[in-house]
């Protein structure tokens, strides 16, 4: 009886096991392609490649504002993408209610970009 009980807990971790494995090479079926720093006010063209195409609706949230794709297939574009929170921000691409993908990035103060070009001038 003890045997069959330990066949049967060996069998249920490998079954979970193989699970998590699935699940989360499922959540990281695609890539977002966004820059490393967002300037706020600013209109940006973000990315994602999907691992296999698809006609199903992808949207890219960035804390309560959504985004839809303006393509299918398996690569999606996200058009006027405009960032007005400072600070880091998460981008997810999600898809059926799943989290395909996630990233963060800065929010920086636009005018601050200005700033390499000026201190150059000024050596």
């Amino acid at each position: 009886m003890r045997n069959g009980l330990g066949a049967i807990g060996r069998g249920l971790w490998w079954i979970s096991a193989l699970l998590c494995l699935v699940t989360s090479t499922h959540l990281t079926a695609a890539e977002i392609n966004a820059p490393q720093v967002f300037l706020d006010g600013i209109h940006y063209h973000v990315t994602a490649e999907l691992d296999e195409a698809s006609d199903q609706p992808v949207l890219l949230r960035i804390g309560q504002q959504h985004y839809e794709s303006d393509q299918s297939g398996q690569t999606r574009l996200f058009s006027d993408v405009v960032l007005s929170d400072r600070g880091n921000v998460t981008l997810e691409l999600i898809a059926n209610d799943q989290v395909l993908a996630a990233t963060e990035a800065p929010v920086i103060p636009a005018w601050i970009s200005i700033l390499p070009p000026l201190v150059a001038i000024g050596m």
